[in-house]
């Protein structure tokens, strides 16, 4: 019966670790394409650093016309999620793993 457990507990740990690394990677390309719509969305009209160098613009959002702007707190969002995400994630897979390394000594 402690096998089975043990077994459930790998399964389920596996099982929400692929998810949550399916929904990482689509958060990655996702937020990729926002990068790149924000590059398309740069007012060269303002000046500034930010619209000579290609990546300072997520940092200076004065030269993003509003629109930009609308992305650039998308953006900074998505990310957000995606830093918790892998927070959990790798908290399931230490305490799965903590869990197993217990279960097989006793």
């Amino acid at each position: 019966m402690k096998q089975d457990m043990d077994l459930f507990m790998r399964g389920l740990v596996e099982v929400a670790s692929g998810f949550l690394w399916l929904a990482i990677v689509g958060l990655m390309i996702y937020l990729f394409v926002l990068w790149l719509g924000m590059f398309n969305q740069i007012d060269r009209t303002k000046g500034g650093i930010g619209a000579k160098l290609f990546p300072v613009y997520l940092f200076y959002p004065s030269c993003l016309t509003e629109k930009g702007q609308l992305i650039r707190r998308r953006f900074f969002r998505i990310l957000l999620i995606v830093v918790v995400l892998i927070g959990i994630l790798s908290g399931i897979i230490v305490s799965g793993a903590e869990g197993l390394d217990q279960s097989m000594f006793e």
